[in-house]
């Protein structure tokens, strides 16, 4: 019997040993706590006693001050809070896994704060919180921003309000009744506020589409009534506000905004004396209340009330002090909110985005005092005159480059077509002496038109374009002199009927070097000469297509039957040609180009060659 009982006072402590666990970091780290419970937490608690050198103090805290805001325990869960707050402070190395999980007292913080309507403290946690959210991908990301957005309602900053509520309904995590309804009837708020109304009202109707709260609900109708009662919808206002109050009868905590409503329904069915004591009845009730933005449209709202029921009364006395009274508290409530607005903008320039914090703290101080206002205004006007006269002479600049640009390719173009004239004169020129050797009696007949035809040409050369009509009366003479005193042969011109002469304006000098070609190189002499330039409108390419066809011996052959000199003419004056529309192409961003190919019969016998101009053009 003792060595039974020997041996089981050995075991005992062996097997205790077994049961007992070493913890790393990693197992602390993993440890999920979720669902909280105190059991959890003093089991987590008494792992980081054993090991000095664990890190989960922070986590532990953290959970703490969840568990006993869940239990509505608000002043333990503040200190847990703070105590989370501290442990990481007091961190010598910092650990990014304990520094996620400050999001919790950090939002705690700002809710309880909130609550208590103390909105700049508040915030002033919630954007700590909302900063180490986003970095962590933390799921309260939307919780802490969707409190953002009542803080800035409550202080009066209508839009940041709207931003903060747009950004939490996009949150993926932020996605039940509870969080949709009461979040769609801040925004209806908002709109409200910013005189939205019929937005306001898709946003209240959207709200009542979820399971919202029956305070919720009475808030809803509230706001209808009140959207219905701007816009002078009365019986609308009024079926709205009644519904409300019957619901708010049930409701522990009275909507005082609902409540001071019954006085716009008295003032309607003519019972001002009942508005009156509703009035004063809801300004009593508001004493002592930390005034914020929801007070002061309360206030406000029952000040408004007295006084049509006072005039209504014609007891305009009394509706004069109403009055009176109304403008020194909305005097001392907008110092206040201007306060609160500058302060807030500190922290948020200490937080988060300093540039845009500097921009709106800039906005808000303007609007502090009257003399400020007018010193900036002129310093404004005077920094747009010069912003005016900066940019007005960086256009002045930049006008006179692209005038430059323009003068630049201006030139150039003067310039090829004046290389294209020499040769013209040549060519012209070598004729004369023919005749002059023959002693032809049409020398003198010759000179004359050739005169007239170098005047024409000339005066189009000096211009950048010119008309349609006059391009084809200069080749029109150009080919009435070769045809009559060089080898005959017929010649036509034609343009689309869709081409109006004389409003439409190409560059000239483009087509005579082919036309030249044609005649000089390319014709048989076994045939009688023809040669047709058309002009069409390609509305594809925007462009003007010159045709000219001739019945020729065709491109390729010609070129093989050139001289040395005639040959070193061709190359240059098809590079000319080339270079000229080059420019045109950067200058109209058009695709000018021109192609040379030989024609065909069915029975693939070269019957002459085509030449296709692509030329820009402008219209008058």
């Amino acid at each position: 019997m003792k060595k039974i009982i020997f041996i089981i006072y050995i075991l005992t402590p062996i097997k205790s040993i077994s049961q007992e666990l070493t913890y790393t970091q990693q197992n602390i780290d993993t440890i999920d706590l979720n669902p909280v419970s105190l059991e959890k937490l003093n089991h987590f608690k008494t792992i980081l006693k054993k090991d000095d050198n664990l890190k989960g103090w922070v986590k532990l805290y953290a959970y703490k001050g969840y568990y006993y805001l869940k239990n509505k325990k608000n002043d333990s869960a503040i200190m847990y809070s703070n105590m989370a707050i501290t442990a990481y402070n007091n961190y010598r190395i910092k650990y990014s896994n304990e520094e996620k999980y400050l999001v919790n007292p950090y939002y705690i913080k700002g809710l309880i704060l909130n609550k208590k309507g103390y909105y700049i403290s508040s915030t002033k946690y919630l954007l700590k919180a909302l900063k180490l959210a986003k970095k962590y991908n933390h799921p309260w990301e939307s919780y802490v921003i969707n409190r953002l957005a009542i803080n800035h309602l409550k202080i009066g900053d209508n839009k940041k309000a709207l931003k903060y509520n747009k950004m939490a309904l996009k949150d993926q995590y932020f996605n039940s009744d509870n969080d949709h309804g009461p979040t769609y009837l801040q925004v209806g708020s908002v709109f409200k506020y910013l005189n939205l109304l019929d937005s306001s009202k898709i946003y209240c109707h959207k709200a009542l589409s979820y399971n919202l709260s029956n305070k919720n609900i009475v808030s809803a109708y509230n706001s209808l009534g009140e959207i219905f009662k701007i816009k002078k919808n009365r019986d609308s206002a009024i079926f709205y506000f009644k519904m409300g109050l019957e619901l708010n009868k049930n409701l522990k905590v009275k909507d005082l905004a609902l409540l001071s409503n019954r006085s716009y329904i008295f003032i309607n069915e003519g019972n001002f004396d009942k508005a009156i004591n509703n009035s004063f009845k809801m300004l009593d009730s508001l004493k002592g209340r930390i005034i914020d933005k929801e007070v002061r449209d309360i206030k406000n709202l029952n000040y408004e009330y007295l006084e049509k029921a006072f005039i209504k009364k014609e007891n305009y006395r009394k509706a004069y002090n109403v009055a009176k009274m109304k403008n020194v508290f909305l005097t001392e409530f907008h110092k206040k909110m201007m306060q609160e607005k500058i302060e807030l903008l500190n922290i948020e320039f200490d937080i988060t985005e300093k540039d845009e914090s500097i921009k709106q703290l800039k906005n808000i101080t303007k609007n502090q005092n009257i003399l400020i206002h007018r010193r900036s205004f002129f310093i404004l006007i005077l920094t747009i005159v010069i912003l005016l006269i900066i940019v007005s002479g960086g256009l002045l600049i930049k006008q006179k480059n692209l005038q430059n640009k323009y003068e630049k390719i201006n030139l150039e173009q003067r310039l090829l077509r004046s290389q294209m004239n020499p040769h013209f004169i040549f060519n012209t020129i070598n004729v004369i002496s023919n005749l002059t050797k023959n002693k032809s009696d049409k020398t003198t007949q010759y000179i004359l038109k050739f005169s007239n035809l170098l005047r024409l040409i000339l005066i189009n050369s000096r211009e950048e374009f010119v008309s349609i009509k006059n391009e084809i009366l200069a080749l029109n003479n150009y080919l009435v002199l070769q045809s009559n005193f060089s080898d005959k042969f017929l010649f036509h011109l034609i343009v689309d009927k869709c081409l109006d002469k004389s409003k439409i304006f190409i560059p000239p000098m483009l087509i005579q070097p082919f036309v030249e070609n044609s005649i000089k190189h390319g014709f048989n002499k076994n045939i009688k000469g023809e040669i047709s330039i058309k002009f069409t409108l390609s509305n594809k390419e925007n462009l003007i297509k010159c045709y000219i066809d001739d019945n020729g011996i065709g491109y390729t052959k010609s070129l093989s039957n050139k001289s040395f000199v005639d040959n070193k003419y061709k190359s240059v004056s098809n590079e000319i040609v080339s270079e000229r529309l080059k420019i045109y192409k950067k200058q109209f961003k058009v695709n000018t180009h021109f192609k040379i190919i030989d024609k065909y019969d069915k029975q693939k016998k070269i019957i002459g060659t085509q030449v296709i101009i692509f030329i820009p053009y402008i219209e008058e």
